[in-house]
């Protein structure tokens, strides 16, 4: 008899829910619908129509997590349309972790990707760059500085919809911590594997610390 294989095949071992833990530079900002309109810009046509809205850029230092410490690279960039409804979505993801990579896939269709973080922090200054294989993404250089306030997703709520290999996800995430408002001083990416950052209209920028994020079982979509 000839087992079936799919049975055979292990499940991922560090299923939803997730809580993460560690520090961020958040910036928000509004950025160019025409992302969206031209195919070299993530390599494929967007399937979504994309709306618009506060968008966020994010380079989290993940302390702790059910795979352990990772940094990670995401970019929302606001909301799009699905099948009537307007949902926000993770255009773009790079952590230094191939389990995160895993369960961000199996666990959410969020299409993570692996890259390389050089991560320097010194008083109140940072320094972040991302590449893959030598080649640059990203790069930042920002401080922070004043006065502490809490930050909370309940107030810009996130819901999510994610697609990977033929398969869909919705979730809500929640985030908190307590923030100081960041300046950025640079901000450069390559246009290649990360859209040009240059083009949008930066808004709100936060250095937060501590940093928590809850991520529940997503909800498939037929």
């Amino acid at each position: 008899m000839v087992e079936n294989p799919a049975k055979t095949i292990p499940k991922f071992a560090f299923p939803p829910p997730w809580k993460l833990t560690g520090r961020a530079l958040i910036i928000s900002g509004l950025f160019p619908k025409s992302w969206f309109e031209q195919e070299k810009v993530f390599g494929q046509a967007w399937p979504h129509e994309f709306k618009g809205g506060l968008g966020y850029l994010m380079l989290i230092d993940y302390q702790s997590s059910p795979v352990g410490p990772y940094k990670e690279l995401l970019l929302i960039p606001g909301k799009f349309r699905v099948r009537g409804k307007k949902y926000q979505s993770i255009a773009r993801i790079y952590v230094d972790s191939p389990q995160s990579l895993q369960g961000g896939r199996e666990n959410w269709c969020i299409p993570k990707y692996l890259a390389d973080f050089d991560w320097v922090e010194k008083e109140n200054s940072i320094h972040i760059g991302v590449s893959v294989a030598g080649k640059e993404l990203l790069k930042v250089n920002a401080s922070y500085g004043g006065l502490r306030f809490p930050m909370t997703t309940s107030l810009l709520p996130i819901h999510l919809y994610q697609e990977w290999e033929g398969k869909a996800a919705t979730v809500r995430p929640s985030g908190k911590g307590r923030a100081k408002l960041a300046r950025i001083h640079s901000l450069t990416s390559s246009g290649e594997g990360f859209p040009r950052l240059e083009q949008a209209k930066k808004l709100i920028s936060m250095w937060v610390e501590p940093f928590e994020m809850h991520f529940p079982a997503g909800k498939f979509e037929l």
